[in-house]
């Protein structure tokens, strides 16, 4: 195996740096492992940049010069981009050429630039040379948004974007948990739940932005961080072209204000400019909007921990009564599981509405002949099912003929609930469901509440936009509560003959200025296919709230 002295000359940033380490793997993966990086202290933009250097170089090098010494070395790599001082010489004496790249040429990224500075190609990319801390961890289970600046370099001034502050006020009022990062006095007016600037290494920033589910940055030294990492971006870009660095290895989306000379990055106009209105143009709810309905893979994190109070500190709601809606849907383990869950959650009082559609199992009407629950009530029918084999046609008549149900047995209801077969609850779910019921319905005209859960018994997750401290929901599925008043009122005027798109009658209910809120993180579990949850977009309705 060769282990030829190699040496390539850098100066640049950290985000560049990264970018560069592209191109060190590959020569690692070729079998060198003799290679030092070939510096100019007196190029760098400032100090921070240079320590910062010192701190990461480990990660892809074996040694730092600062003094170029052609005898120490069989091989050396310079691209243009790259070109420090103390190498010109050897490029003059040598009368050699070096990688060259035109910015403002569509489709050239600047780690295509350093594979073809060692002779490799696209082909050869196997990611970075980053390391990631094993701390800080971070505490909160709300979907994390990252915040990063552009760094105090003199691009700043036509890179950074304006209304950090504004964002981080409705980020929080939305529900989501803001994390500062960077450096200096970047992003000083922001409100935050947790904030690392100027308190970490770069491998404990590459830690945090692990552990967010989005960063939202300008293009800087911090996006390429959260790609090495794998941490999903949404880009605020102006002036920069997004072919040259944009992210590789994770998912990311782009604002941008289209204006008649951006982007300009080292173009004639790049300098003649003093206002940056690119990045000034874009709006904080334009991003807003891109955050909500921009659902990475990061955003399917499983959130560990739920936060159910003891039934006990919900004795106020003893005196409610609330119609249970049951389907059965012919599934019987699921549903034993369900009821079984169920009973031992400790529901108020009430009537269980148990309807029997389709199953020929006889352990199903044995067990529910059996069931027996303090407080509950039991109504059990069958009926035969030969409407449609379609689920969603299935669904929507089992909730029309159980809400029948409920009508017909002239009971006095707080609440009512509809309760597909296939999940779990926790203790309190119900009554932290009216809970949170009752104090959406001060501030919002709501319809009713949802939630849903991923199988996992002892996990939760969120999905969805937010409205404070609950996802929003354009469809009512799955599971729901509402009071029993509204379904007597505008529930209960809708034709029985209803289709999949008419289950929770959201289409007419938004004409009446309606919403349904999706309880985040959720008392209830989905032990049934719990992707078909993860599938649902935000409605119109969500420009309302931002």
């Amino acid at each position: 195996m060769r282990n030829d002295r190699l040496a390539v000359g850098f100066v640049n940033g950290l985000g560049n740096f990264i970018f560069l380490t592209a191109a060190v793997k590959v020569l690692r993966n070729w079998g060198y492992h003799d290679i030092t990086l070939i510096t100019d202290r007196d190029n760098f933009h400032n100090k921070r940049n240079w320590d910062l250097l010192n701190e990461i170089y480990p990660y892809a090098f074996d040694y730092l010069e600062t003094a170029f010494d052609e005898s120490k070395y069989d091989r050396f790599f310079l691209c243009a981009w790259s070109r420090p001082g103390l190498s010109v010489s050897y490029i003059q004496n040598n009368n050699r050429g070096v990688p060259d790249i035109r910015w403002h040429t569509t489709g050239y990224h600047e780690v295509e630039l350093y594979l073809k500075m060692v002779g490799a190609s696209w082909k050869d990319f196997d990611g970075y040379l980053f390391n990631v801390a094993d701390q800080p961890e971070l505490s909160s289970p709300h979907p994390r948004i990252a915040l990063a600046q552009c760094s105090d370099s003199g691009q700043s001034v036509k890179k950074s974007w304006p209304y950090f502050s504004e964002l981080s006020l409705k980020l929080q009022e939305l529900g989501y948990s803001v994390v500062l990062t960077g450096y200096g006095n970047e992003l000083a007016d922001c409100v935050f739940d947790e904030d690392f600037r100027n308190k970490t290494t770069i491998s404990e920033v590459g830690k945090v932005l692990s552990q967010c589910d989005l960063l939202v940055a300008p293009s800087t030294g911090l996006t390429v961080v959260a790609d090495a990492v794998k941490t999903p971006v949404l880009l605020l870009e102006g002036p920069m072209f997004t072919a040259r660095a944009h992210p590789l290895l994770t998912d990311y989306q782009i604002v941008r204000s289209f204006i008649s000379c951006a982007p300009c990055f080292q173009t004639p106009v790049w300098s003649l400019c003093n206002d940056a209105l690119c990045m000034k143009n874009i709006t904080v709810n334009q991003v807003l909007k891109k955050i909500i309905t921009y659902k990475p893979i990061k955003y399917k994190r499983v959130f560990n921990g739920f936060d159910v109070e003891p039934v006990s500190q919900y004795s106020h709601h003893n005196g409610c009564r609330i119609a249970y809606m049951f389907a059965c849907q012919d599934r019987y383990p699921l549903f034993r599981d369900c009821l079984t869950s169920f009973k031992d959650s400790k529901p108020l009082q009430g009537t269980l509405f148990v309807l029997n559609d389709s199953s020929l199992d006889p352990r199903l009407t044995d067990f529910i002949k059996n069931f027996e629950i303090d407080g509950i009530k039991i109504e059990y029918m069958v009926i035969p099912f030969k409407h449609a084999r379609c689920k969603g046609v299935r669904t929507a008549i089992l909730y029309n003929k159980l809400q029948r149900m409920v009508f017909d047995a002239d009971e006095s209801f707080d609440y009512v609930t509809f309760v597909d077969s296939d999940l779990l609850f926790r203790p309190g779910w119900i009554q932290k469901e009216i809970d949170i019921y009752e104090e959406v319905r001060k501030h919002l005209k709501v319809s009713a509440i949802t939630g849903f859960g991923y199988r996992n018994r002892n996990d939760s997750t969120t999905h969805g936009c937010r409205y404070g401290k609950y996802c929003m929901n354009p469809r009512i599925s799955g599971q729901f509560l509402m009071s029993f008043e509204f379904m007597r009122d505008v529930f209960g005027l809708f034709d029985e003959n209803a289709t999949s798109a008419d289950i929770s009658k959201f289409d007419e209910l938004a004409k009446q200025d309606y919403v349904g809120v999706k309880i985040s993180p959720s008392v209830i579990q989905h032990a049934g296919t719990y992707a078909s949850s993860l599938r649902t977009k935000p409605g119109a309705f969500v420009e309302d709230f931002i």
